[in-house]
């Protein structure tokens, strides 16, 4: 697990992106904001997912940097098993 940012990276980040300082400040210190990040870490934890970056391909867990072939190859697989199931329950 990472460690989290200290307070002066998250401010050079903010800087670097050229954030309007105040709004960032009242993003991160609001109650709404720290609701919808935790009901994201709970949805993440319902479906499974522990760590970054994870993706989700039609109800398939991909955990970790997937190269554009591999992200292609899965996306290509799933495109023709739903061709199939989906020929097959025509007939």
């Amino acid at each position: 697990a990472a460690a989290d940012p200290s307070q002066s990276t998250i401010d050079q980040i903010a800087r670097d992106l050229k954030l309007n300082n105040e709004q960032f400040e009242n993003c991160l210190s609001s109650t709404e904001s720290q609701a919808a990040v935790m009901a994201d870490v709970a949805e993440a934890r319902r479906l499974g997912i522990e760590g970054t970056p994870t993706f989700i391909v039609n109800g398939k867990l991909l955990r970790g940097a997937l190269s554009f072939e591999e992200f292609s190859a899965v996306i290509e697989h799933e495109i023709k098993n739903a061709q199939i199931k989906s020929s097959t329950s025509q007939n």
